[in-house]
């Protein structure tokens, strides 16, 4: 509930960000937390399943967003794909890091794959900058500050995304031709 709320009044991308920077900063803290007693090691990892559990829609949003409405069941394959499929390499990793390492480290491997996709988030977010700048056609500013965050995407800037259904019209990618870049 509380990630598709965020995502109404929040660009998904940076609000994906920051589940993720959240996710890595607790991961780093799980250690010294579980040392601190049982009510600490409690109230981290209800943060930790409110922050795994939030940013699920905010991927969501993110994926409708930036995938072409022809791919959207693609792409929300591939992501669960990465999660569930590739994703469960992770506990392969866990495992090697566990035999190898420590749990200390464990949790930094975690927190530095939170790092990368905080990165990967905040470089979809600059792309989106970038395709809103490079838009023709593009001198109205969009929606105002009380528009729901889907409306404000730069592609929804540029025209290419409606605002809202229109019956049975639908925006093309040779539509948004002008927004490819280079």
């Amino acid at each position: 509930y509380v990630g598709g709320r965020v995502t109404e009044g929040v660009d998904p991308t940076l609000a994906l960000a920051g589940a993720l920077t959240a996710l890595g900063v607790l991961a780093v803290l799980f250690r010294p937390v579980a040392a601190l007693g049982t009510l600490p090691f409690l109230l981290l990892c209800g943060l930790l399943g409110f922050f795994l559990y939030a940013s699920a829609p905010i991927y969501q949003v993110t994926i409708a967003d930036h995938a072409q409405e022809d791919v959207h069941g693609l792409s929300y394959g591939f992501t669960y794909f990465g999660m569930f499929g590739v994703g469960a390499g992770g506990a392969a990793l866990a495992g090697a890091v566990l035999t190898y390492a420590n749990a200390t480290m464990l949790l930094q491997t975690l927190a530095a794959l939170a790092v990368v996709a905080v990165v990967l988030a905040l470089t979809l977010r600059r792309r989106d900058a970038t395709v809103a700048a490079h838009a023709v056609g593009s001198d109205s500013p969009g929606p105002g500050p009380g528009a729901p965050a889907r409306q404000r995407t730069p592609r929804a800037r540029a025209g290419c995304v409606p605002p809202a259904p229109r019956g049975d019209t639908h925006v093309r990618a040779a539509d948004c031709a002008a927004l490819v870049l280079p």
